[in-house]
């Protein structure tokens, strides 16, 4: 509630019809990121359903609501599953860079309008 607040946009709750929680799909701003990222998670056993694919397309067709014209994304170099489902909603690939206190490497990714 707070990143929805003080930044305009935050994660959201992807939920099943019968109201069954499976994950979450948001914006966030993250401090060594230049623009705001699509992130996204599901609950165990949800996963290659189409959830977040469907959550994330949905969310995505609104982002200028939130004033977002340019937007990134970020996985690790080992979780081919949400870097198709990157590819799938547009993004491309634009590098690998180092953004966390652990010095690992993330696959950068962006979508631009």
């Amino acid at each position: 509630m707070a990143s929805h607040k003080y930044q305009g946009f935050g994660p959201y709750v992807i939920t099943l019809h019968n109201a069954v929680m499976v994950g979450v799909v948001g914006f966030y701003k993250r401090a060594a990121l230049l623009q705001p990222d699509l992130g996204f998670a599901l609950v165990s056993g949800f996963e290659k359903k189409g959830y977040v694919f469907e959550a994330a397309s949905a969310l995505l067709q609104h982002k200028h609501e939130f004033g977002i014209t340019k937007l990134c994304a970020i996985t690790s170099p080992d979780n081919r599953a949400s870097q198709n489902v990157l590819l799938k909603l547009g993004f491309k690939i634009k590098g690998k860079a180092v953004i966390n206190d652990d010095k690992t490497a993330v696959i950068i990714f962006s979508l631009n309008d």
